[in-house]
């Protein structure tokens, strides 16, 4: 990973996290876990996410929904996720 991590994206199973680095401008990828693995789509869920280079992380997406950060460390991020994104018709 690089230096500042700015947003982190999972992939549906969640075992891979795609982290933006603002200062150098890379996207990082890297395996994760992630604790719970599934949720309610209402949202409100603590999900502990960890890695490696997280301590500045400033936003975490389920898909396209940005989830609130209420710890980080460098090796995780805690958020509450969001309300799951209604899908287009």
């Amino acid at each position: 990973m690089g230096s500042t991590p700015q947003g982190i994206a999972l992939t549906p199973d969640g075992a891979r996290a795609y982290v933006g680095n603002a200062n150098v401008g890379t996207v990082g990828v890297m395996a994760t876990t992630v604790i719970p693995d599934q949720g309610s789509t209402a949202g409100g869920t603590t999900v502990t996410l960890t890695g490696h280079h997280l301590a500045h992380a400033t936003a975490v997406h389920f898909g396209t929904a940005q989830a609130v950060i209420t710890a980080n460390t460098a090796t995780s991020v805690t958020v509450t996720t969001p309300l799951a994104p209604v899908p287009s018709p």
